[in-house]
C-alpha cells in the first residue's frame, strides 16, 4: 500500500495529483461546515466567529510564512494591489460572518448548494467582461445545481426526537443548598406545630 501512495504521489500524473487533492479538500470544507452547523445552532455564534478568527490568524500566518513568504516578499506593492489585498479580506470577512447566520437559518448543505451558484456568476464576468466563449455544460450545471436545491428546500429535513432519558432524575439537593434546605424544613416544621 505504501508502495502505491508513493508512485501516486511522487511519479503520479499531476491530474490524479490534483484530483485527490480537490476531492481531500472538499470533504474538509464539508466536514467543517457541518461542525460549524452544529456550533452555531446548538452553542453560540460569537464563539464560534471567535475561535475562527484565533486560530484562523494563528494557522493562516503560519501557512503564510512557510508556503508563501517567497511570493509575498517579491510583490511590487503600490495602492492597487494593496486595494486588492484589501477587497478580498473585506469579501472574506462578510462571508464568514454572514455564513453562521444563513446556516443558523438553513443548513449547511442549502450553503453548499447555493455557494455551487458561483460557476454561473464566473460564467457571466467570463462572458460581459473578458469576451469568453463558454460550453453549454455550464447551463446543465447550472440547471442540475438548481433542481438539487430547489428539491433540497422544498420539504422539510427530519429531525429525531429526543430519547427518553434512562437516567433517573438528580434528587439530592447537594451541599451548596444543605443549609438553605435545612431552613425551610425547620420553618416549615415550626410553622405545622403552630
Amino acid at each position: 500500500m505504501c508502495s502505491f501512495l508513493w508512485l501516486v504521489f511522487f511519479t503520479g500524473s499531476d491530474v490524479l495529483i490534483g484530483d485527490i487533492l480537490v476531492l481531500v479538500g472538499a470533504s474538509l470544507y464539508a466536514i467543517s461546515n457541518v461542525c460549524e452547523e452544529y456550533i452555531v445552532k446548538k452553542l453560540s455564534r460569537q464563539e464560534f466567529l471567535g475561535m475562527l478568527g484565533l486560530f484562523g490568524i494563528i494557522i493562516s500566518g503560519i501557512q503564510l510564512l512557510l508556503v508563501e513568504y517567497k511570493d509575498i516578499a517579491s510583490i511590487h506593492w503600490d495602492w492597487k494591489i494593496a486595494l486588492l489585498f484589501v477587497a478580498f479580506a473585506l469579501c472574506m470577512f462578510c462571508l464568514y460572518s454572514f455564513m453562521p447566520l444563513v446556516i443558523k437559518v438553513t443548513s449547511a448543505t442549502s450553503v453548499n448548494l447555493g455557494i455551487l451558484t458561483a460557476d454561473l456568476y464566473s460564467l457571466f464576468f467570463g462572458l460581459f467582461l473578458f469576451d469568453n466563449k463558454f460550453s453549454g455544460l455550464y447551463i446543465l450545471s447550472f440547471t442540475v445545481i438548481m433542481v438539487g436545491f430547489i428539491l433540497y428546500c422544498s420539504t422539510p429535513t427530519r429531525t429525531a426526537e429526543p430519547a427518553e432519558s434512562s437516567v433517573p432524575p438528580v434528587t439530592s439537593i447537594g451541599i451548596d443548598n444543605l443549609g438553605l434546605k435545612l431552613e425551610e424544613n425547620l420553618q416549615e416544621t415550626n410553622s405545622a406545630v403552630l
